[in-house]
């Protein structure tokens, strides 16, 4: 195994045994190493934690936005009746 990617391959086996040897690449092929997500027992965990970030992210996103246009408004609706009462 010459072509070894040390920033995937390494690192699984530092998460999966608590160190790193290069010896243990020898033992496994490239599709062990890399594995399948889809095969992770904890996947929906990390789905349903991607999945309320990504709502959070959208309803504090429209919160923003809604507040940014109420305070361009009252910001434009002071501006125009101090030129108008002049």
């Amino acid at each position: 195994m010459d072509d070894v990617d040390f920033s995937t391959d390494l690192g699984a086996l530092t998460v999966a045994n608590g160190s790193t040897n290069i010896s243990q690449l020898e033992h496994f092929t490239e599709i062990e190493l890399k594995g399948f997500v889809t095969e992770n027992p904890d996947l929906w965990f990390y789905q349903l934690v991607h999945l309320s970030l990504l709502g959070l992210m959208l309803l504090l996103g429209f919160i923003k936005g809604f507040w940014i246009a109420v305070v361009f408004l009252k910001g434009a609706t002071k501006m125009h009746d101090q030129m108008l009462q002049r």
